[in-house]
């Protein structure tokens, strides 16, 4: 049933009293998040976690890169000898 229907869509709408336990729920959430006095250093190290996570993704890009650099050098220093071929022979 899921499939005849957009993503992020419904498949049904929540009873009256879905609703209002969902958005308790919800107001319960915010209210502790905001509470939570230790919030500030767990999203500090949270983001440290995930800086190393991405850091290690950006070199993984760059250690791609440099094996892409060195390949064409190397075409490229082959075909320079190929060229000085042609212009002494």
């Amino acid at each position: 049933m899921g499939a005849a229907f957009e993503t992020n869509s419904p498949a049904e709408n929540a009873s009256q009293d879905t609703f209002e336990k969902v958005r308790d729920l919800v107001t319960g959430l915010v209210t502790t998040y905001q509470a939570d006095k230790a919030t500030p250093e767990r999203e500090a190290a949270y983001t440290k976690f995930l800086n190393g996570k991405r850091a290690d993704a950006v070199q993984a890009e760059i250690n791609k890169l440099d094996d892409k650099a060195q390949a064409l050098a190397f075409m490229r220093a082959e075909l320079v000898e190929k060229l000085n071929g042609y212009k002494t022979a």
